[in-house]
This record gives C-alpha cells, structure tokens and sequence, in this order.
C-alpha cells in the first residue's frame, strides 16, 4: 500500500502546485480556507483523536462524516494510519518508531509516505480492532477506489471543487501532519509547539503522548475543540 500511497501523495503535490496557476486569488483563498477546515477536521479530530485513540464517540451522521472525510485526507487507510501511529506511541524517538527524526531524519519525516518503509503484517496488529471491523476492511481494501470516484465525481461538478474539497483539505492534512511528527519531535523527545498548534492543532505533542486518551487539545481559542465538545456523545 505504501507504493500507491507514494503515488498519490505525488498526484495531490501536483494538483497543489497546480493551483497556482489555475486558480485566481480569490480561488485560491476560499480553497484554503475550506482545506484549514476540512483537513483540520479529517486527520486532528477524524483518523488521530476518533478512530485511532477512540477519545470520544459520536452518532451515525457524525460517525459516517468523520469517517469519510478520514479517507479524503491521503493519510492512508484508518487501518493503516492508526497501525502507524500506534506504533509510534509505543516505541516513540527509539529506532522501531516509524517517524522518529531523531533515527530517520526532519525532512524524511515530514515528507512521510515518499520515504516510509513498508510495513509488514506484524505491524498492522497495532491496528487489530479495526481489522475485525468490516467497515475499516472496506476501506483498506478499496481506498485508492473511494479516492478515485471522489476525485471524478467533483471533477464532473466543477473542476473548483476538486481543489477546494480534495486536493486543499487533503494537502493541509498532509503538511500539518508532517509538521507535527517532525517538529513534534525535533531533535528528540515529544514536545509542545506553539506555532504547530496555532497552524495544524497537533502542536502540543508532549502532551498529547502524556494524555493519548484525551480529546481535547489545551490551548485556547481552538475551533476544533468545539466543534468536537459538539458532536461527541456525552456517553464518553
């Protein structure tokens, strides 16, 4: 899967620098705005704090847009993101972290797929409860279809829209997580950062890997932390 994630991870670093020269001003802007917001809810709220450490739950519209938009972003399947990232809590800045700037390198780690290893089958058992879910199988089995038929289908609506619902949402998640696992960890350990939390959320990284159970991110003024006191179920 790392192969085709390559792939399209190249196609979306495309299609941004493309926007610079299809899109007007005007464009362009709306296009980030709506990519701060979307991609700030698909990987922060949907694939890190919903499907990967499960810190709330929700109801079946909110479930199903949450699990939607995880797709749309290009951080990989659920099942192979949360394999990942639970990997890196477990084993952290030591050389079984599968992005530790420390033993790969800043930039190795924030450009991401481009440089990841394949995992093996061992590694996905990080992820086993959503490997018993058919839903989570769905997706890992037919992601680079899903993202297809969303890319065609906003493309026959308006070739606008492909910028401001798929590549923007998909590039702002793709840099704010390269940001947050290099930065975050930069040069060693887990560490609070003002400027990634004020961009991508995920800035406040130490205590994050301190409080993985914890939904709410504690720095003030965060739109995504009501957005998530809104939809969460008071259930958990």
């Amino acid at each position: 899967m790392i192969k085709k994630m390559r792939i399209l991870w190249a196609l979306l670093w495309i299609g941004l620098i493309s926007s610079f020269f299809f899109l007007t001003l005007e464009q362009w802007l709306l296009c980030l705005i709506l990519g701060h917001f979307l991609g700030g809810i698909g990987q922060p709220v949907a694939l890190h704090r919903y499907l990967t450490h499960k810190t709330f739950k929700t109801n079946k519209f909110w479930h199903y847009f949450l699990l939607y938009i995880s797709i749309i972003v290009g951080e990989g399947s659920t099942i192979l993101y949360k394999a990942a990232h639970i990997k890196h809590h477990r084993y952290s800045d030591e050389k079984e972290d599968p992005h530790s700037p420390k033993h790969i390198g800043y930039w190795k780690v924030f450009f991401g797929y481009f440089f990841a290893k394949e995992e093996g089958k061992k590694s996905m058992l990080y992820a086993k409860d959503l490997l018993r879910d058919k839903e989570h199988i769905f997706i890992h089995k037919h992601y680079f279809k899903i993202h297809a038929l969303h890319f065609f289908t906003l493309l026959m609506i308006s070739p606008i829209l492909v910028y401001a619902l798929y590549i923007f949402p998909a590039m702002y998640s793709i840099i704010g997580a390269g940001f947050v696992n290099a930065s975050g960890h930069y040069p060693e350990e887990a560490k609070n950062k003002t400027w990634v939390t004020l961009l991508f959320f995920d800035g406040q990284h130490k205590h994050h890997h301190e409080n993985p159970a914890e939904w709410y991110i504690p720095f003030p003024y965060l739109w995504i932390n009501t957005f998530i006191k809104l939809i969460k179920s008071n259930q958990h």
